[in-house]
């Protein structure tokens, strides 16, 4: 009788914290250049087209830093909840699927939880805070789903190579 010996994939841990803290920085850091390359080439395309002066330019850059707050939060949390789904499970998983299911569920769970929540307070342009359009309860509101949706596509990854190596002979 031999005793069958254990594969490196049985050893292997089903998930990764540093890989997936790794999906994470790229993600948010990738996400937020690519919008920075898209905002600013929108705009040098548009000072050709219109033969901005030099007044208008400076006016456009100035602006850039209230305009950019918005896209740069909003894409690096989305970009970053899909890196920690993609790399965090064990085996190989495509980020722009995890990007389009980490974007689907937290569009559901906005929506249902505009039904069910109260919605935050509305935001007063004599509230001082550093981050206009994200007070705390709107912040919460708006970014727990992403969190959300990548925590149950990184069980649901986990939990099927669980299952798919117990059932390997």
């Amino acid at each position: 009788m031999s005793a069958k010996l254990p594969t490196m994939e049985e050893h292997q841990p089903r998930l990764r914290v540093f890989r997936g803290l790794c999906g994470v920085v790229v993600g948010g850091v990738g996400s937020v250049a690519l919008v920075a390359i898209l905002y600013f080439g929108r705009v040098y395309a548009q000072w050709q087209i219109e033969d901005a002066t030099a007044f208008a330019r400076g006016s456009d850059l100035s602006n850039s830093r209230e305009e950019l707050i918005v896209p740069f939060v909003g894409c690096a949390i989305f970009c970053a909840c899909a890196g920690w789904a993609t790399f965090a499970p064990a085996g190989r998983h495509s980020f722009a699927f995890s990007l389009v299911v980490v974007f689907a569920v937290s569009v559901v769970l906005l929506w249902v939880s505009t039904l069910v929540l109260p919605t935050p307070p509305p935001r007063y342009k004599s509230d001082p805070h550093p981050l206009p359009m994200f007070t705390p309860p709107i912040a919460v509101f708006l970014f727990i789903g992403p969190v959300i949706a990548a925590a149950g596509l990184t069980v649901f990854r986990v939990r099927r190579t669980r299952t798919k190596h117990a059932a390997a002979p």
